[in-house]
């Protein structure tokens, strides 16, 4: 029996048994890769396997009892948590209370609010009902049927106990409603008073805002007169750098026609010098000219004599040949007569190669000539370059007139520019006074503000306090007020977090509903046993 995986190449042991054809067998990666291919599905067939198999998932159960109980202590120490801070804040106001009743000599109130925090910490001091319930809401033991009915039992008793006090705190709760109406009704007249004060402190505002409003006024048109003195300021030195830098480039031009001069003088001694040079060869050139022209004559008349001599040769030549076509047989002096022939041939054919060769003389001297006309144009155009430089010459040094001319008025314009920065700077002076003396103005006004905006909050913050908690014990009276299904359907429409989703969806029993004395929280009790107040 094959034990190995299927896969390719893979050594493994195989542990899962696939549902395709054949029923091929993987170990546990490669098992995960074809059920992603085949999308089939697979079993495991190792009886080892199986085991551990059924151990995970028994064991699920109780990792799911675990999350649970630790997903409700999180919500429980949350719970405790929030009461515990609301407890603070609660009891801080409470010492402030007191400490106010004391200072306006109110010592019985003070005295009332002791009484009550006494009373409340003789009924808080009962835990073990708080340990009991704990130990019935997160127990997992099997003898949990007969705990709860001890529960039950000691839970009774102390009801027992309780309504026998009910008559004693009844009574302590009468007088406390009656301190409290009184101390509303005395709230009340304060609050008229204050808001006297408030219409007063109001119109002085509106007064100061009033002032106020004048200076800022003042002062906004100082500040646009200064930014104007500003901007001129900047716009004279701007003017003034620009002055500078044209001075600058005035200075770089003169250097650079100073340069200029310096490099004209320079070219002018080097164009003089090279146009002697010229004028040496233009001399030297002119009579190697003349002598070539004497000497092309004197060919001229040797080449029309060679001409005549040639033609003469040829009449001979043509001749002789006439004869000897006629006489072939001729004689040993005749034949001596055409060897002179001959030979003068020769002298004649000699001659022709020497007037062939003065002919290669007068050609070189004529590529001289060429040669020397091509200077003279380039004699010519360095003459028209020089008449070009002097015309630019005489254009520079009008435009240097001309700078030189902008330069005084540049020079009258900074003088007028200056005396005028003198009287901005002057006037700058006075202004910046005046801001000094109106800033001070404003600092004063400024804290007479903020002592009359301090003194608004706090009494706005007093105001919406009182008025936050009226709306909170209007909102908790109108809610305990309510029956349970009025209660319900009020805490679907205020869309509670996960109150229907959780509760009316699912048809679970809601034995009471309570709300925290902040509203911000809901207390919803399925058994009897859930709705102990503490």
């Amino acid at each position: 029996m094959d034990i190995n995986c299927k896969f390719t190449n893979c050594t493994e042991r195989a542990n899962w048994e696939c549902t395709c054809q054949g029923n091929p067998k993987f170990c546990k990666f490669h098992i995960e890769l074809h059920q992603s291919k085949a999308h089939c599905y697979f079993k495991p067939f190792d009886p080892l396997v199986i085991i551990i198999a059924k151990i995970k998932t028994m064991q699920n159960a109780l990792t799911l009892l675990e999350s649970e109980s630790i997903g409700l202590a999180n919500f429980m120490t949350i719970e405790i948590s929030s009461n515990l801070r609301n407890i603070i804040s609660h009891s801080k106001e409470k010492k402030n209370q007191i400490k106010l009743l004391i200072l306006n000599n109110q010592n019985e109130e003070a005295q009332s609010i002791v009484t009550w925090a006494n009373n409340l910490i003789f009924a808080y001091k009962n835990h073990d009902e708080f340990k009991l319930y704990l130990k019935n809401f997160l127990h997992i033991d099997k003898g949990f049927s007969t705990q709860t009915e001890t529960f039950k039992n000691e839970i009774e008793k102390p009801e027992f106990i309780k309504k026998s006090n009910l008559k004693s705190y009844s009574q302590s709760y009468k007088t406390l409603h009656d301190s409290e109406n009184m101390k509303y009704f005395e709230a009340y007249s304060r609050i008229s008073t204050l808001e006297e004060e408030l219409c007063k402190i109001k119109f002085l505002c509106q007064e100061k805002e009033n002032i106020i409003q004048n200076y800022e006024a003042e002062k906004l048109l100082t500040i646009k007169q200064n930014d104007e003195t500003y901007a001129r300021i900047k716009e004279l030195t701007n003017s003034i750098n620009c002055l500078d830098k044209s001075q600058k480039n005035i200075q770089e031009m003169q250097i650079e026609i100073e340069k200029y001069e310096s490099d004209k003088q320079k070219l002018l001694e080097k164009t003089n010098n090279r146009i002697k040079e010229l004028e040496n060869c233009l001399d030297k050139s002119q009579k190697n000219i003349q002598e070539m022209q004497i000497e092309i004559e004197k060919y001229e008349s040797d080449k029309q004599k060679l001409e005549k001599y040639l033609k003469k040769a040829n009449e001979n030549i043509s001749r002789l040949e006439n004869e000897l076509d006629k006489f072939e047989n001729v004689s040993q002096e005749k034949q001596e007569e055409i060897i002179k022939t001959e030979n003068k041939v020769l002298t004649m054919q000699e001659l022709l190669e020497l007037s062939y060769v003065k002919i290669k003389k007068l050609e070189e001297e004529l590529e001289c000539q060429n040669i020397f006309n091509k200077k003279n144009n380039e004699h010519k155009n360095y003459e028209n370059y020089m008449i070009d430089e002097e015309k630019y010459l005489y254009q520079d040094n009008k435009r240097i007139e001309i700078l030189e001319k902008n330069l005084v008025i540049k020079g009258k314009i900074i003088e007028e520019f200056e005396e005028k920065i003198r009287e901005l700077e002057d006037k700058l002076k006075d202004s910046e006074e005046s801001l000094e003396k109106a800033n001070v103005n404003t600092k004063v006004l400024g804290d007479e503000l903020k002592n009359l905006q301090q003194k608004l909050n706090s009494f706005q913050i007093n105001e919406r306090e009182d008025i936050e908690k009226d709306i909170k014990m209007q909102y908790i009276k109108k809610f305990r007020s309510m029956n349970e299904t009025q209660k319900v359907d009020f805490l679907v429409q205020e869309n509670y977090i996960n109150f229907e989703k959780d509760l009316v969806k699912k048809n679970r029993y809601i034995h009471e509903i309570n709300i925290s004395s902040d509203v911000k929280y809901i207390f919803i009790c399925k058994n009897k046993a859930d709705c102990i107040r503490y």
